[in-house]
């Protein structure tokens, strides 16, 4: 099981509850009168994870999070601890984590739910470097399977990333996807009060989506479907799309440049240019032109998936594109904009960057994404141009004016 992300601070950086409380949090503590702790299976600056076992239903095995922090002194994280479980239990969808319970026992704040056995997409990729384009896909379907409740329910998770999607190993030895870390989902209703700040930014800019890129307070769920294309990216590629020395330049390519095309080896031409196409579509800068659901998503995806599995999977290898200034060996430092992580030191030549960064966060998204575009337009409007005078000509030359 991996380390939640609430737990990978180092603990002398994160003042916690006095050492006698902590000392109630140990194997074979009983939390809640309810979840007795059987074995540790992680520990940071945050808080601990155990094993548990529910004392009340058939001895069922759990994990239980307890955050270990004074919540006088980290309000902030004691709210988004609390959004993600209140937001997280709402949803039953099996490639969700499941939430059993939470809520507060003695001065701790506690998250109880499903225990995961596996491995998360992070992992996967950085042990394989890509994967073959049908698993990719399924992998990218059971997400959508999870997303399509949140969006309902009108939840924009707002991080999806690798590290958040996590395979289960099940009793048949099959891995189910778990979409996990409600931690910076906003829920769009009326009179909500929203963690996030209007004009603030939250996620992780390698999969970020423009618009969250310039207020993530505003967003909807075509920013889900954008991080999703870039995760699907990634996996058939072994990287994002999206490099830079930091999170500025990052930001601003999500915003201007188009991600490059895939060149495929042993697929045939309209199968790779359908995978092609739905990258395209889920990436789009402006989200009017991205796929307006999962649902209408998830019907391209299955008939691709449906052709995919006519093939052999042999037959189904990716060649990664030619990406300048970029060395798929290097290890990259993902920036969490977040409260349990640290943005990358900046270089010393980062302040034009920085500068773009605060324009396009005070200007109208549209018109920056139509400015990204008018070269393009530009052209079409001439080659319209021109044939209408080809046809025009023609017809004077038909009816002998010339």
């Amino acid at each position: 099981m991996t380390t939640h992300p609430y737990l990978s601070e180092n603990t002398s950086d994160s003042p916690s509850l006095k050492t006698t409380q902590l000392d109630m949090i140990k194997v074979g503590t009983i939390v809640d009168q309810r979840w007795q702790c059987v074995s540790l299976l992680g520990e940071g600056g945050f808080g601990v994870v155990f094993k548990a076992v529910d004392l009340k239903i058939d001895q069922r095995v759990v994990a239980i999070k307890i955050l270990t922090l004074d919540p006088d002194k980290h309000p902030q994280i004691i709210k988004r601890f609390k959004q993600e479980a209140s937001i997280t239990s709402r949803l039953r969808s099996p490639h969700t984590l499941t939430i059993f319970d939470y809520g507060q026992w003695q001065n701790f704040y506690y998250i109880v739910s499903e225990l995961l056995i596996g491995e998360t997409l992070s992992d996967l990729l950085e042990r394989e470097k890509k994967l073959p384009v049908l698993r990719a896909l399924e992998i990218l379907m059971d997400v959508c399977e999870s997303l399509k409740e949140a969006h309902d329910q009108h939840i924009i998770h707002r991080d999806i990333k690798p590290d958040n999607l996590f395979l289960n190993q099940t009793h048949s030895h099959k891995s189910i996807v778990k979409l996990i870390d409600f931690g910076i989902a906003q829920l769009r209703e009326a009179n909500i009060s929203y963690l996030t700040a209007p004009m603030s930014v939250m996620g992780t800019p390698h999969y970020m989506s423009p618009e969250q890129a310039q207020d993530s307070a505003t967003v909807d769920p075509r920013s889900d479907i954008y991080s999703l294309g870039i995760v699907l990216y990634h996996c058939l590629t072994g990287a994002p799309p999206f490099q830079g020395s930091n999170l500025y330049q990052i930001i601003r390519q999500h915003v201007e440049k188009e991600i490059p095309t895939i060149q495929f080896n042993l697929l045939e031409s309209n199968l790779a240019q359908n995978v092609n196409q739905l990258l395209r579509k889920m990436t789009q800068k402006r989200k009017e032109d991205r796929y307006a659901t999962v649902d209408l998503l998830m019907k391209d995806l299955a008939l691709i998936m449906t052709s995919l599995q006519r093939m052999s999977q042999d037959d189904v290898l990716v060649l990664s594109p030619q990406i300048q200034g970029f060395d798929q060996d290097e290890d990259f430092k993902v920036f969490q904009s977040g409260l349990d992580a640290k943005a990358p030191t900046q270089p010393a030549d980062s302040a034009q960057d920085q500068e773009w960064f605060k324009t396009y966060v005070a200007s109208d998204l549209s018109t920056i994404s139509r400015s990204h575009t008018s070269k393009n337009t530009d052209l079409i409007l001439f080659l319209i141009s021109l044939i209408v005078c080809i046809v025009v000509l023609y017809f004077m030359h038909q009816a002998g004016i010339f």
